[in-house]
């Protein structure tokens, strides 16, 4: 079991009860998976680290980048992300608001590792998951 299939179990990521008029009921968690491997591949960097509590800046750049793309193009609830990354919503809230400040002012460290991230982001909207 990995770690992302651990946190998606513990927390019963499920979320039915969350159902709203713009925010999906049941997160794709296949989808989460796919989105996690992507940026730890890109990076070098480790599953655990990304999910882990670490504040290094290029870990939690990558972090809010796929907390984002969650929110903005998923169109998954601020609660259910929050828990994919055992946070606070108030966090996922938090992180999108630095994306989106990075991206109006071209923060060129953060594009570094924004634009991989889309990338890829792009290619796994052509794919779908049961």
């Amino acid at each position: 079991m990995t770690l992302v299939e651990f946190i998606c179990n513990r927390h019963r990521l499920d979320l039915s009860y969350e159902i709203g008029e713009f925010r999906k009921a049941k997160p794709d968690i296949d989808y989460f998976r796919a989105m996690v491997k992507t940026a730890y591949e890109s990076f070098g960097t480790t599953e655990k680290e990304l999910l882990s509590v670490t504040r290094k800046r290029e870990i939690v750049m990558q972090r809010h980048t796929i907390m984002y793309f969650l929110y903005k193009t998923q169109r998954f609830s601020l609660v259910s992300i929050g828990k994919m990354f055992s946070r606070d919503h108030s966090t996922v809230i938090s992180a999108i608001d630095k994306v989106e400040g990075y991206l109006m002012y071209k923060d060129k460290q953060f594009l570094y590792y924004y634009e991989p991230i889309k990338k890829c982001f792009d290619n796994l909207q052509t794919i779908k998951f049961n």
